[in-house]
C-alpha cells in the first residue's frame, strides 16, 4: 500500500503535462521529391491548382510523433492569380481523415498559417493532403504554394493521452 505523499510526484507530472507549453511537436516540411502535385486543369505552371479534386500532398514516414491531435499548417503562397471575389477552398486531410477546411482568398500571398485541432491520430507515419473542394471559374485564377522550407506542418502531441499514460504508470499501487 502506498501513502499519499508518494503519489505527489505523479500528480505533479500530470499537472505539468496538462498546463505546460506544448513540447515534443514535430515539424514536417513539404518538399521534393516526395511532394505530390496533382492537377487536372491543364497547362498549369508548377504547383498551381484551381479545380475541385486537385491536391498537394506528401507522406512523412517514421516521424518522431506517435500521436497528434493538433497541427499548425503554414503555407507559403508564392503566387495567387485568383481574381477579385474568387477563393480556393481546401480540405486538410491527415491520414485519410478530413481534419479541417480553409480558404485562400484572392490577393493572399506569402505566409498563411492555420491552426487545426482534431481527434487523436496515430503515427508515426503521417499522410497530409490539401484537397481543392471548389473549382475556380474559368479565367478566375489559381494558387501555388512554395516548396522552399516555407511550407510545412507542425504536429503537436496529444497531451491528455500522454498525461493519462504517465499517471497510469506512476500512480499504480504496488501489489
Amino acid at each position: 500500500m502506498t501513502n499519499r505523499a508518494s503519489r505527489w510526484p505523479a500528480l505533479t507530472v500530470l499537472i505539468v503535462a496538462l498546463t505546460g507549453p506544448a513540447s515534443g511537436a514535430t515539424t514536417l516540411f513539404f518538399s521534393e521529391p516526395d511532394f505530390v502535385w496533382h492537377q487536372t486543369g491543364g497547362l498549369a505552371t508548377p504547383y498551381h491548382i484551381w479545380v475541385a479534386g486537385d491536391y498537394w500532398a506528401q507522406t512523412f514516414p517514421a516521424t518522431s510523433q506517435p500521436l497528434a491531435d493538433e497541427m499548425w499548417l503554414t503555407l507559403f503562397v508564392n503566387s495567387n492569380y485568383l481574381t477579385a471575389g474568387n477563393q480556393l477552398n481546401l480540405d486538410v486531410i491527415l491520414n485519410w481523415n478530413v481534419v479541417g477546411s480553409l480558404s485562400i482568398p484572392s490577393g493572399a500571398t506569402g505566409t498563411q498559417t492555420y491552426h487545426l485541432t482534431f481527434s487523436p491520430m496515430l503515427g508515426p507515419d503521417y499522410s497530409i493532403q490539401l484537397l481543392a473542394t471548389n473549382t475556380v471559374p474559368p479565367l478566375g485564377g489559381s494558387v501555388s504554394i512554395g516548396l522552399d522550407q516555407r511550407s510545412y506542418v507542425t504536429l503537436v502531441p496529444e497531451p491528455a493521452s500522454l498525461a493519462l499514460l504517465t499517471c497510469v504508470l506512476l500512480c499504480r499501487r504496488p501489489r
